[in-house]
């Protein structure tokens, strides 16, 4: 067993890999039925960012109860 901080590291992060499957990325099935269409892609820009989303975080930010003890 290894002493170094590196050398726990690298065992834990086997231990916690060997729990995953490892599967072929190259042949990913399709699911059965009608094909779904494509999708363009999505293109978030700072001003979009601005208008949606910060909006939204910033509002749940100001809902929070800052005054309660974690329990």
């Amino acid at each position: 067993m290894g002493n170094e901080p590196n050398d726990k590291a690298d065992i834990l992060n086997r231990q916690y890999e060997s729990v995953f499957t490892h599967e072929n990325q190259e042949h990913v099935p399709s699911p059965p039925g009608t094909p779904l269409p494509s999708m363009s892609e999505i293109c978030v820009t700072e001003a979009v960012w601005r208008s949606c989303c910060a909006k939204s975080i910033h509002g749940r930010l100001q809902d929070l109860t800052v005054y309660l003890a974690v329990s």
